[in-house]
């Protein structure tokens, strides 16, 4: 049901059911609870904030960049810790 969220997994959800054999009715409940989840989600967030999306957009893609610099300058910290603590040794 969660797999409908993460890019990518909702199209492998399938596979994986028919492979594990899991029977059809309990994948049906979970696979349209999942779907009636998403498409709730989205109906939700579109008649709640379409109005305001362009301003919406504009903090998301602000915060963005500022979120994506400070997981940047963590990632080079912990690299360079981890080489110079490997050098050391």
């Amino acid at each position: 049901m969660v797999g409908y969220f993460i890019p990518g997994v909702r199209h492998f959800t399938a596979i994986v059911a028919g492979t594990s054999k899991l029977e059809y009715r309990s994948f049906a409940l979970f696979a349209y609870a999942g779907a009636t989840l998403w498409v709730s989600t989205f109906v939700f967030i579109g008649y709640h904030f379409g109005e305001r999306w362009p301003q919406i957009l504009g903090l998301v893609e602000q915060n963005l960049k500022l979120i994506s610099v400070v997981l940047g300058a963590l990632v080079v910290v912990y690299l360079l810790f981890r080489y110079f603590r490997q050098r050391k040794a």
